[in-house]
C-alpha cells in the first residue's frame, strides 16, 4: 500500500511539470510570433513609405578623352596637354583647324612636355595663343638646359668627361685641356703664335694701338703667363720686352680646335675688376686678321665690371651683347664663373653658372676649326691695374 502511494505521487510530480513546460513553450512561441509580427509590421511601414518617393536621379558618368600628347622634338602637327591640335596653314597657326592670323611666318613646330612651341622665319620662339591672337615670345625650347653648378669656387669643380656640368642632352666629349696637367700641350703657345709650347717669342696684341686712343697697349710676353696650383695664371706688367708698348701682358692659343656646328665649350674662369684689362675666352676663325674674320666670344670683361659678353661678333656675324638676366655689371668679376658656349642648328647659346645670355644666330656656317685664345688686353689709353688678370681652370670641347 504504501508502495503504490509513493507511485501514485510521482505520476502526478511528473504530470504537473509536463503541465508546467507546455505552458512556458506555449508563452515563448507567443513571445516569438510577436516579435515576427513586428519585424513584418516594420518592413511593411518601410515598404509603404519607399513606395510614395521617386527613385533619385544619380548624374550621368563623364569618362574625359584620352588625349594623345605629341612626344617631344619637331613635328609637323602637335597634340598638346589640353588636347589642341596645332599644325601650320600657309605660314600660320591653325588651332584645331582654325588659322590664327596673328601669326605670320611661322616655319616650324615643336613639342615639349605637353606644350607647343613655334619659330618664326627670324628664328624667334613663340608659345602660341590657344584663344587666337598674340603669341608669347619664348627662349629656344631645343636649347641644352642648364642648371648652376653646385660646389665652391675651386677651377677644378666639378670636372667630368661624360657630359658638360649641367648638360641635360647627350654629349662626347672632342676634346679637353686642364690647368691640372701642369702644362700647355702641343698644340698651345703661350702667346698668340702657333708656335707650340716653347715658343717663347713676344706677340702684338690682336687690337693695336690707335691714334684716337683706341685699341691695346700690350704685347703678349711668355714671362706673363704662368700655370699654378691648378690653374692657368695672365699678368700684366710694364712692358719690358721693347717695342712701342708701354705694357705686357698674357695670352695662350690653343690652335686647330674642331670647334664646329653641334658642339660645347665649357670652361671655368676667373676675371679680375680692374681699370684698363680686358680678359677674355674666345675662338677666332681663318685667321686672316686684316679681313674677314669669325669670333666666336665665349666670355669677356671690360674694365671694371663692365662685363660685355659680345660673344658673336666679326664682319660677317652680328653683336649680340648682353649678360645673364639679374646679374649686374660686377657678379662676374673677381670670381670663378662656369660658362658654357653652346652651338646646335646656327643658333649659339652662352650660358655664366647656369644663366643664358642673349642668343644669336649665325647667318653663315661656322669654320671646322678655330683658334682658341685666352688673353688678358690691356686698353689703350689707360693706366692699367697690373698683376694677375685672368685666371683659368680648364675647357673642354663637346659635341652635342
Amino acid at each position: 500500500m504504501a508502495f503504490d502511494a509513493q507511485k501514485s505521487a510521482a505520476v502526478a510530480a511528473v504530470a504537473k511539470a509536463k503541465a508546467s513546460a507546455q505552458a512556458a513553450a506555449l508563452k515563448m512561441q507567443d513571445a516569438e510570433d510577436a516579435q515576427s509580427q513586428a519585424v513584418a509590421d516594420a518592413t511593411a511601414a518601410q515598404s509603404a513609405v519607399f513606395a510614395i518617393q521617386p527613385d533619385p536621379v544619380l548624374p550621368p558618368v563623364v569618362v574625359p578623352p584620352v588625349i594623345t600628347v605629341t612626344p617631344d622634338g619637331y613635328a609637323s602637327s602637335v597634340t598638346d596637354k589640353n588636347g589642341v591640335v596645332w599644325t601650320i596653314v600657309n605660314g600660320q597657326i591653325a588651332i584645331n583647324g582654325t588659322v590664327n592670323g596673328a601669326t605670320s611666318t611661322v616655319s616650324k613646330l615643336y613639342a615639349k612636355a605637353g606644350v607647343c612651341y613655334f619659330v618664326n622665319a627670324s628664328g624667334v620662339w613663340y608659345i602660341p595663343n590657344p584663344a587666337g591672337g598674340p603669341s608669347t615670345q619664348t627662349s629656344d625650347p631645343t636649347a641644352p638646359v642648364v642648371v648652376p653648378p653646385t660646389g665652391g669656387g675651386s677651377a677644378q669643380t666639378g670636372w667630368t668627361d661624360t657630359a658638360p656640368l649641367g648638360y641635360s642632352g647627350t654629349a662626347k666629349l672632342l676634346t679637353s685641356w686642364t690647368a691640372a696637367s701642369g702644362a700647355l700641350p702641343a698644340n698651345a703657345s703661350p702667346n698668340r703664335s702657333r708656335g707650340g709650347p716653347k715658343d717663347t717669342g713676344v706677340s702684338g696684341p690682336f687690337n693695336g694701338p690707335t691714334s684716337d686712343g683706341g685699341g691695346e697697349n700690350a704685347c703678349f710676353a711668355p714671362s706673363q703667363v704662368r700655370i699654378q696650383n691648378g690653374e692657368l695664371i695672365l699678368s700684366a706688367a710694364k712692358n719690358t720686352s721693347g717695342g712701342n708698348l708701354g705694357y705686357q701682358s698674357g695670352c695662350v692659343n690653343w690652335f686647330d680646335i674642331p670647334w664646329g656646328d653641334n658642339t660645347a665649350l665649357e670652361a671655368m674662369v676667373w676675371m679680375a675688376d680692374g681699370v684698363g684689362l680686358w680678359p677674355a675666352l674666345w675662338g677666332w676663325g681663318n685667321r686672316n686678321w686684316s679681313g674677314p674674320y669669325r669670333e666666336l666670344d665665349v666670355i669677356e670683361k671690360w674694365e671694371n665690371g663692365d662685363y660685355t659678353d659680345n660673344y658673336h661678333k666679326s664682319p660677317n656675324y652680328g653683336n649680340y651683347p648682353g649678360h645673364p638676366a639679374g646679374w649686374g655689371p660686377a657678379d662676374v668679376g673677381n670670381r670663378w664663373v662656369r660658362v658654357l658656349f653652346t652651338m646646335k642648328g646656327g643658333k649659339m647659346s652662352p650660358y655664366a653658372d647656369g644663366k643664358l645670355y642673349t642668343e644669336g644666330v649665325m647667318n653663315e656656317t661656322p669654320d671646322l676649326t678655330y683658334d682658341l685664345a685666352f688673353n688678358l688686353a690691356i686698353l689703350n689709353s689707360r693706366t692699367p691695374v697690373l698683376g694677375d688678370g685672368a685666371k683659368l681652370g680648364y675647357w673642354k670641347l663637346w659635341q652635342i
